[in-house]
């Protein structure tokens, strides 16, 4: 069993800002595979990462050179296409990843979403490490992330037979969880 840390881009980041994030993994056969991820940030918490006493908290990559200097660390991902927009009060990040082995592809997560084991079969994925958080902050956050969710979807057929599997969950609901948010995905 290989264990690996999975912190979209940065689930962590969440506490840092509000998001949505919407993944799609493809996984071939051969364990290669794409991967594309949208997500939404508001404009007036672009900047948060920059605000004092958040220096510790991870930052969302935005520009397409952040998603770059990501994707050059990781042998055997590749970044197909990306685009930026602005949708209302949001700013919309756009990307395709192409990955050529499982070994690319748990390298991506293991910079992305929160922590993760991978065997053969399967895949666990936690999302959140739980805890209570302050009433104020838990209202903030609450506010922020109103109408944002997180999902992700997983299809495989690696082993021959295609298996998927989706899951959403409105973001405050994965940010103010008292209890670990994990998935395991029959890979």
């Amino acid at each position: 069993m290989k264990r690996i840390l999975f912190p979209c881009l940065v689930l962590s980041v969440l506490f840092s800002s509000c998001i949505g994030v919407d993944s799609k993994i493809t996984i071939s056969r051969d364990g290669s595979g794409a991967i594309t991820v949208q997500y939404r940030v508001p404009e007036e918490l672009q900047a948060l990462g920059e605000l004092d006493g958040n220096e510790s908290r991870p930052t969302v990559p935005v520009g397409q050179l952040d998603i770059r200097r990501g994707v050059d660390r990781i042998e055997g991902l590749s970044l197909e296409s990306f685009s930026e927009k602005r949708d209302g009060r949001d700013r919309v990040y756009s990307l395709s990843l192409a990955f050529t082995s499982m070994d690319a592809l748990t390298a991506f997560l293991n910079n992305s979403l929160g922590s993760a084991v991978l065997d053969r079969n399967s895949l666990s994925l936690s999302l959140s490490s739980g805890g209570k958080i302050d009433s104020d902050l838990s209202g903030l956050v609450r506010q922020q992330s109103s109408g944002y969710t997180f999902r992700l979807s997983v299809q495989s057929s690696l082993g021959g037979d295609t298996k998927k599997f989706e899951y959403e969950i409105p973001m405050d609901e994965l940010l103010l969880s008292e209890n670990p948010v994990r998935l395991d995905i029959e890979i």
